[in-house]
């Protein structure tokens, strides 16, 4: 596995060798799965803006 550094996230590679069948016989090569990891600062931030919204509208139906 390995990580590459974004501006606010990570994302996390990873490659397994695999083999799959397609009716004409084996292939081999590699199955990849890609994962993207936010920042706990930036989802700090996420959630403090939702709460700021949902205050504000619930401020205003009052």
């Amino acid at each position: 596995m390995s990580p590459l550094a974004l501006a606010c996230s990570d994302i996390a590679i990873s490659t397994v060798p695999e083999t799959a069948d397609f009716g004409s016989g084996p292939v081999d090569g590699y199955a990849m799965q890609v994962q993207i990891v936010p920042e706990p600062g930036s989802l700090s931030a996420l959630l403090g803006g939702i709460a700021v919204l949902g205050f504000r509208r619930r401020q205003r139906r009052r």
